[in-house]
């Protein structure tokens, strides 16, 4: 049997009892007040590979930005994540 992972436990960033977490540049950083950013807004500055005669591969790469960014959500102070 393998060992029972307990969600939490040995990770903890208030503890700091993994190593790593002394790494973690985000950890205390100051919030970023900035908008979440649009796809309509960065569709110009994002790569843009063109398949010629495959309308349907570029359509496709497209629709994946747009939906990366309609996922994109600004944290909540609550959550740490500022």
């Amino acid at each position: 049997m393998g060992v029972l992972y307990v969600p939490g436990e040995g990770y903890t960033y208030g503890e700091k009892t993994e190593p790593l977490v002394e790494e973690n540049v985000f950890i205390g950083a100051e919030r970023d007040s900035r908008a979440v950013p649009t796809y309509e807004k960065a569709k110009e500055v994002l790569p843009h590979p063109f398949v010629d005669g495959r309308e349907d591969f570029n359509d496709c790469y497209d629709k994946a930005w747009q939906i990366a960014f309609s996922n994109l959500r600004t944290p909540t102070e609550e959550s740490g994540f500022c």
